[in-house]
């Protein structure tokens, strides 16, 4: 037999990969996506994200509860991290189109749900308020040639100018409460301590910061509520997420050795 024929007899097999299962690629896919397209707001899939100039985005009634939440002065800073945003948010159409693809009946039914929300209003007058926006003027055709000198002099005005809005904003914060909140563990936090705490815990919490005040809870009295408790009179919680979001966050306070200022713990 010659060498071509012992060639051409010979096979060559090359391993085939499985292919994989399409059906638990994409709920791998999913369960990625889902914490990762969630509001920090209500901490659910965004229903028309809005991204702010600072990068975060977050569902547009959540952001418009918030932009209403201080009337009859309105509030132009980010939820996450206070940077204050420049003209007006806009929805993220990309980001929008994204999570309607990935979570169709999730965001159907929570579009549903918004329009029963007494916090409807609010975002009706945030679009409205969208809308008296001027527009941007357009830059133009043949900008001037840029003076170095003047840049340099301009970005030291800045840096200047934003130094003193942090060392306001920082004198500002540090109010009483806050001092207290910051130098004492949970276990001597009085009931104002818990009413502030549970305030500033996102927009949604401010309906419940009476009943705790009204109950005085205290902060021994605040690190033993569970479930059943935050469930039954006088708390009357009946939305199990705002129950569960409650009580993640009071386990992360537990497991800090010192108490924070709360937009620290926040941060």
């Amino acid at each position: 037999m010659t060498s071509a024929e012992t060639e051409s007899e010979m096979e060559v097999r090359i391993p085939v990969e499985p292919e994989l299962n399409e059906s638990e690629s994409e709920e791998e896919v999913t369960a990625l996506s889902e914490s990762e397209f969630s509001c920090h707001c209500c901490y659910q899939v965004l229903v028309d994200p809005t991204t702010l100039t600072c990068g975060h985005s977050f569902c547009r009634h959540c952001l418009a509860n918030w932009w209403a939440s201080a009337l009859p002065r309105v509030r132009t800073d980010c939820p996450e991290c206070r940077a204050v945003w420049t003209g007006f948010p806009k929805v993220n159409i990309l980001l929008r189109d994204a999570v309607e693809k990935l979570f169709p009946a999730v965001v159907s039914r929570r579009k549903q749900a918004i329009l029963s929300d007494p916090g409807f209003c609010h975002l009706q007058a945030f679009q409205q308020q969208g809308k008296r926006q001027p527009p941007r003027a357009a830059p133009p055709q043949n900008p001037p040639p840029i003076n170095i000198r003047e840049f340099y002099s301009g970005v030291l005005t800045t840096l200047t100018f934003m130094t003193m809005v942090v060392l306001m904003w920082r004198v500002y914060s540090t109010s009483t409460s806050h001092e207290v909140l910051l130098s004492k563990p949970l276990s001597r936090w009085s009931a104002d301590d818990v009413t502030l705490w549970v305030e500033h815990l996102s927009v949604w919490t401010n309906q419940y910061k009476e009943t705790f005040r009204r109950e005085q809870i205290n902060g021994r009295l605040l690190s033993a509520l569970s479930d059943d408790d935050l469930s039954a009179a006088p708390f009357s919680i009946e939305n199990q997420s705002h129950r569960q979001i409650i009580l993640e966050e009071l386990h992360k306070l537990k497991e800090t050795s010192v108490s924070l200022n709360l937009w620290q713990y926040k941060s």
